[in-house]
């Protein structure tokens, strides 16, 4: 029935709008340099998930538990990343219609990009589920996975060093071309690192995170390896 699928919607929204609400304060964090808060955050988000699920699992609860475990640790982010913030720069919930809609409109081309990107990776499998079978889209589904696996790293990465960036820039500091030599370098050691390892070892980590039924998946993840030492540096820049 619809019963345990509203729940399940109104479970997974609640820790879905504490982690966006998580997702802005990261400013606050980059304004202050001070991204330890950022990783408290996360890493007790990510061990009361991990903790509840453990527990649930134990207890042979259902899916809406488990769901209810990760919505659980995405309200633990949320909350403290608040508390950490507020620590930092003060604030309070106002309604201010001008300010949100200014915010709005000049956060459009930076949203409008991570849309595109996003819309790029699931275009692909839009596009096999038209004309493939669901057997073969699954295939596939295992090495696009950890293709948005890598791409985490340098997009966390660059975030990481926003801040000193824009530090530079009010400064007139000479640093920035060095500071982004020196990022797309270790960018670039790291990539090729793991596409290297990818690319000799592709069945293995298959079968490692997948099993044998999904072997096929390496040649796709042979291909989106080399892409994500790309992809990395874009992200970087």
């Amino acid at each position: 029935g619809t019963g345990p699928l509203l729940s399940g919607v109104i479970i997974a929204a609640i820790g879905w709008v504490l982690y966006q609400v998580f997702d802005v304060l990261r400013v606050v964090f980059q304004l202050k340099l001070a991204q330890k808060f950022v990783a408290i955050a996360e890493t007790a988000g990510v061990f009361i998930a991990l903790l509840l699920v453990a527990i649930f699992a134990a207890l042979h609860a259902g899916p809406g538990a488990m769901l209810a475990a990760t919505s659980t640790g995405f309200c633990v982010t949320g909350l403290l990343g608040w508390f950490f913030a507020n620590r930092l720069l003060p604030m309070r919930l106002r309604f201010e219609p001008r300010v949100w809609s200014y915010l709005i409109i000049s956060g459009l081309p930076v949203a409008g990009s991570v849309i595109l990107a996003g819309v790029q990776v699931r275009v692909d499998v839009l596009l096999l589920s038209a004309f493939r079978t669901p057997a073969e889209v699954g295939i596939y589904d295992p090495a696009i996975k950890l293709y948005e696996l890598l791409l985490v790293v340098p997009v966390a990465f660059g975030a990481l060093l926003l801040p000193l960036f824009t530090r530079d820039r009010h400064t007139q500091s000479r640093n920035t071309v060095d500071r982004l030599k020196a990022a797309v370098q270790i960018n670039a050691v790291f990539s090729m690192l793991v596409c290297a390892v990818l690319l000799v070892h592709g069945e293995a980590v298959i079968q490692l995170i997948a099993g044998d039924r999904f072997l096929e998946s390496a040649g796709p993840l042979r291909i989106v390896a080399v892409a994500s030492v790309l992809s990395g540096t874009s992200a970087i820049l």
